[in-house]
């Protein structure tokens, strides 16, 4: 049965082995977008790896399409990042300095002044750094070196685009694949337009690549959606491919296939490539490729907001509230709190309460003073 139904074993050292001396090498969007997220160093050992394969690298059209209309966004999202944390600098402040205010008179050995003065020339020293880093961050959107690698590296290695008529036929075959709940794309079926067939034109274009050349195919994705990878408790240890992807390439291309999380592929790069060993850009890419996952969570929301009310009391003034509020909520369990700003509405004191962080859209709808009584 093995022979028959090899995408439903597990593939050997062996057979791994054999796939690196041997296969093609094809990379996903966000592999090639994450460059623009990597600090120096890893970028270079990425660039490396890539230069060390540059003959048996490739990429279908599909993500050189995607990589050109996602690109500024990525380096707008860098470049916005700068600004989120100095406005964050200025939020801790302002909490700080709203906490520290009941103790101005109440204190013996607290000096809520001198606290403030020194968290003052914190934030601000913090500030300064982080605008210095925007000014020296490069302008990507004027001159972009990494694109021209990019394309040097990827030259005459990029995959056909479909014609308009084959376009329009395979985005037929994308939808009938999505009513039957063969993977991949699944997970993109709510999308709006034609975005929802962009993981399935993939997917074709990866298959069609794979029947021309003959060769063992190793996918590396950041794409971590359950219709690509069967998830840990699925596979009863670490996540691995779906077995369904590797048997449709062995099916309709009698060649071996198998897919890499970015981290997973630069750890057997160092290894199958001799590489330098370098566990801090490995760890790294891991931490890049996490943020991916966490980011595609925090976009699974249930859109219809939610009420909830809470008691709010308030330490500077004593008094107590009643909080009404609504939210969305992200799915999946809250790994941790996080602050959020109230304002007591007897004395107008900034007070930061804690949220759980499935909860996003956060906004307080109204703030009702009450009198409890003296006990």
């Amino acid at each position: 049965m093995h022979d028959l139904f090899p995408g439903y074993y597990v593939p050997t050292e062996e057979d791994i082995a054999k796939m690196w001396q041997d296969g093609i090498f094809v990379f996903d969007t966000n592999m090639l977008l994450h460059i623009y997220r990597y600090s120096p160093e890893t970028r270079e050992r990425f660039f490396e790896t890539l230069s060390r394969l540059r003959e048996r690298i490739w990429i279908p059209y599909q993500v050189a399409y995607e990589y050109q209309d996602r690109r500024v966004a990525v380096i707008s999202e860098q470049i916005r990042a700068y600004d989120v944390v100095a406005k964050l600098l200025d939020t801790v402040q302002q909490s700080l300095r709203s906490g520290l205010e009941p103790y101005k008179r109440r204190h013996a050995f607290i000096d809520p002044v001198k606290l403030t003065e020194e968290i003052t020339k914190a934030v601000s020293d913090a500030k300064s750094s982080v605008q210095k880093a925007k000014s020296e961050h490069p302008k990507y959107r004027e001159a972009d070196p990494l694109r021209e690698r990019i394309d040097e590296l990827f030259n005459s290695r990029v995959g056909k685009p479909y014609t308009k008529d084959e376009l329009e036929e395979k985005y037929q075959e994308a939808e009938l694949r999505l009513e039957r709940q063969i993977p991949p794309g699944l997970e993109d079926a709510d999308k709006k337009g034609l975005k929802k067939y962009g993981d399935v034109i993939l997917w074709f274009q990866l298959i069609d690549y794979a029947c021309a050349q003959k060769q063992p195919i190793i996918f590396i994705t950041d794409d971590v959606k359950k219709d690509w990878w069967l998830t840990s408790e699925e596979s009863q240890g670490p996540i691995r491919p779906r077995p369904e992807l590797l048997q449709e390439i062995y099916a309709e291309a009698n060649v071996p296939f198998y897919m890499y999380q970015g981290y997973s592929f630069m750890e057997k790069a160092q290894q199958f490539l001799k590489l330098e060993e370098k566990p801090e850009v490995i760890e790294e890419v891991k931490e890049v490729s996490q943020q991916d996952e966490e980011d595609y969570q925090r976009q699974q929301v249930e859109v219809t907001p939610k009420q909830t009310q809470f008691f709010f009391h308030c330490s500077r003034c004593g008094r107590n509230s009643m909080i009404s509020a609504e939210y969305s909520q992200i799915t999946g369990e809250a790994r941790e709190q996080i602050p959020t700003n109230v304002t007591c509405p007897y004395c107008n004191s900034i007070s930061t309460l804690t949220i759980p962080d499935t909860w996003i859209s956060f906004s307080v709808t109204k703030i009702n003073p009450i009198n409890l009584p003296s006990s």
